[in-house]
C-alpha cells in the first residue's frame, strides 16, 4: 500500500512543487506527509489530480500514512 510520499514520488514531485501547486506552505504539507496532520477535504481533489489517482486511493494513503507515523 502506497503512504502519500509513495504517491507524490511516483507522480514525479518534490515537497515544493506539491505545496505550490496547491497554494499551502511547504511545512503544512511535510505535515501531511509525516503524519502530523491529515489534508483538508478542499485538498483531495487537487491531490487525486496531482498524483492521479482516485480519491479513494488517497484517503488510503492518507491512512496509511497515519499508521506508519503511529506505530
Amino acid at each position: 500500500m502506497d503512504d502519500l510520499k509513495s504517491l507524490r514520488i511516483k507522480a514525479g514531485y518534490n515537497q515544493t512543487q506539491v505545496a505550490t501547486t496547491l497554494k499551502i506552505s511547504i511545512a503544512s504539507y511535510n505535515h501531511y506527509e509525516t503524519g502530523k496532520r491529515r489534508p483538508g477535504l478542499n485538498l483531495l481533489k487537487p491531490l487525486s489530480e496531482l498524483y492521479n489517482c482516485t480519491i479513494e486511493e488517497l484517503i488510503t494513503a492518507v491512512n496509511e500514512t497515519y499508521k506508519t507515523s503511529s506505530a
